[in-house]
Order: structure tokens, then C-alpha cells, then sequence
């Protein structure tokens, strides 16, 4: 196997809490941050992306799952989106090829840490609860309150 055909998947859980003011559109906050997820694996030397999905959760009852596999055709979005909200949680998987774990871990930090500076949010990004991998997971916690 050559380093552009690695895979080594990696699931998070992501929380993100509102310090003012309501989320007006989570779902949308949810497509630009695998969007911005994307667009970093790739910058970083992703030599493709599999997939990047999740299921999320509001505070008020909203759940949905969001998917990407190519950024021209952007996030697609399914299941009730919830109106605005306090509180998201995130349930990622993150599947591109060429990254070691870490650097993917560290690329999906970034991207939820400044995904938290625009929304004015609290956040953490703890393993996830997802197993997309035989291999050992990777061990990271960023708590962020």
C-alpha cells in the first residue's frame, strides 16, 4: 500500500454550546464545517476524500445526518434540521486517504475550534463513538469551555 492509498479513519464527537445566542440554522453550521473539514484534509495532503459524515443532534429535538464525498458538490443534508438551538451535537466520521490519524484529528480541531470562534460557541472534541477502523484508535480530547 502507498501512502496516497492509507486510510485510517477517525470518528469524534463534537459539542458545540452557544454562549449568547441561539443557533439560527444548525444544520447549515454542520454543512460548513465538513465543507471546512474537507477542504483542510485536502490541503494538507488528502490524496482523496472517502467520506465525511455524521448524525447531529439539537437541543430542541432537531436530528440529522450530513454527508460529503466531494466538495464541488458540497454537503448534502437529511432528516428534520431542527430550528434554532443552544446546543449541537456531533456524532463525525472522518474517511479520507493519504493522512496519518493524528493529522486528521488535528485538522478536525482546527476546523471545530474556529467553527466555535465564528459562532461565539463553547466546544469540545472528544473521541467518538463510532468505529470505522480495525486498527487502534486514536486517542485525543479537547475540551474547550
Amino acid at each position: 500500500m502507498t501512502a496516497r492509498d492509507y486510510l485510517a479513519p477517525l470518528s469524534a464527537r463534537i459539542h458545540l454550546v452557544s454562549r449568547h445566542q441561539r443557533f439560527h440554522d444548525p444544520a447549515r453550521l454542520v454543512d460548513a464545517l465538513l465543507e471546512d473539514i474537507a477542504r483542510r484534509t485536502l490541503a494538507a495532503g488528502a490524496s482523496m476524500l472517502g467520506h465525511i459524515k455524521c448524525l447531529a443532534a439539537t437541543d430542541t429535538g432537531g436530528r440529522f445526518y450530513a454527508s460529503l464525498t466531494d466538495t464541488r458538490t458540497g454537503t448534502r443534508t437529511a432528516g428534520d434540521r431542527g430550528g434554532p438551538s443552544s446546543e449541537l451535537t456531533v456524532e463525525l466520521v472522518v474517511l479520507v486517504y493519504g493522512l496519518e490519524r493524528s493529522l486528521i484529528a488535528e485538522t478536525v480541531v482546527t476546523a471545530v475550534r474556529d467553527a466555535a470562534v465564528q459562532s461565539n460557541s463553547r466546544w469540545s472534541v472528544k473521541p467518538g463513538t463510532a468505529n470505522h477502523s480495525h486498527s487502534d484508535s486514536f486517542n485525543f480530547y479537547t475540551d474547550r469551555t
